[in-house]
């Protein structure tokens, strides 16, 4: 059964039991409202008496067959989205949406201990950290091993990004 459908059968549970429930209460209420004003009349119970007695059982019965856990396996909304982030971060660079590259960022950046406020506004949501060149990403870690444009300017004492896609190649003769 999908998770979906196991949310949809607790929460009509919920309702049925808050149904039956109020029901309950109500009858209950409604025979004991009727035997104070009726306490000068010591008879056997009436028709109704009997008739309420009885839906107060069945009431009790249905209520505790509404109860009973559902016996299917419910994965939890967090366990859920986990499993979906799981499988987008086993994707290539490229390919992970850009929410999500940002949280690949973002969690580097704390890893590395960068300055958080300078970093984070160089690398979040760059063009430039589109390219795998520019973004060394491991599929089966699920993390950034490392950024090879970002680099430390000694004499600004900033990180720059340089693009690795415009640097040419020399090639030896």
């Amino acid at each position: 059964m999908s998770d979906i459908a196991i949310d949809l059968e607790n929460i009509t549970k919920s309702l049925q039991m808050y149904h039956f429930a109020g029901e309950l209460d109500n009858v209950k209420k409604s025979i004991k409202t009727r035997d104070q004003s009726e306490l000068s009349e010591l008879s056997e119970l009436s028709e109704s008496d009997i008739n309420a007695n009885i839906r107060i059982s069945k009431l009790e019965t249905i209520l505790k067959q509404v109860s009973t856990p559902t016996t299917s396996k419910h994965v939890g909304v967090k366990d859920l989205f986990s499993n979906i982030d799981n499988t987008v971060y086993k994707m290539p660079w490229r390919k992970l949406p850009e929410f999500h590259r940002n949280v690949k960022l973002r969690e580097y950046i704390k890893e590395k201990s960068l300055d958080v406020s300078q970093v984070e506004k160089l690398l979040i949501s760059n063009p430039i950290l589109n390219s795998e060149k520019c973004v060394i990403y491991s599929s089966e870690l699920m993390k950034i091993v490392d950024i090879p444009s970002l680099i430390f300017d000694d004499e600004l004492k900033k990180y720059k990004i340089i693009d690795l896609n415009k640097i040419k190649k020399t090639h030896k003769a």
